[in-house]
């Protein structure tokens, strides 16, 4: 059986977002988020893009302004290594489907932070796995700075991020559910 990755180190967040490097995704939104907060919470906060595109000038030099560290790591076969050093997912996309990067990040066990956008509020139990924003940089640092005064929650809420992976996305969960619509629907004929 799998078991959720084990992270002990909770000092500082340590969000990753993976994707495309362009406004669709939004990284730029993320680092305004940030931008607003005081020192303080820049501080505990540190950020990994890992992926590449059109954006990543206008993005690293908007990360040149910022009091947190930002890693920019180009476009990665070693996602899963990055998501495994990572505290928290964030994904604030403007215009999705529904993002696979989400599902990766929530096997790694991590929480997940999500744009209120097509699938992405399937993939979040707001307050339980993660949180729900709107595309609103204000609202999204206001959570962020709540995860940094409640770092502890990063612990319990990538464990239930990975459960939910596990009930949700795993072939076994898929298989159950195609299972229980195949007896439905010869049942009903």
């Amino acid at each position: 059986p799998m078991t959720c990755p084990v992270r002990t180190n909770f000092d500082k967040v340590k969000l990753i977002c993976v994707g495309t490097l362009s406004s669709r995704k939004n990284q730029m939104g993320i680092l305004n988020a940030v931008e607003m907060m005081d020192e303080e919470y820049q501080k505990q906060i540190e950020i990994t893009l890992v992926g590449d595109g059109d954006e990543r000038n206008k993005l690293e030099t908007k990360a040149k302004s910022l009091i947190s560290s930002v890693v920019f790591t180009g476009s990665s076969n070693e996602v899963i290594k990055y998501l495994s050093s990572a505290n928290l997912f964030c994904l604030f996309s403007k215009d999705e489907g529904f993002p696979i990067s989400i599902v990766e990040a929530m096997r790694s066990g991590l929480p997940i932070i999500g744009s209120r956008v097509a699938g992405i509020p399937e993939q979040i139990i707001n307050g339980k796995t993660g949180f729900v924003v709107g595309l609103d940089e204000n609202e999204l640092a206001n959570v962020l700075k709540y995860v940094i005064d409640h770092k502890i929650l990063l612990r319990e809420m990538g464990r239930a991020s990975y459960q939910l992976f596990i009930e949700n996305f795993t072939i076994d969960a898929m298989v159950k559910k195609y299972s229980r619509i195949y007896s439905a629907i010869s049942v009903a004929q």
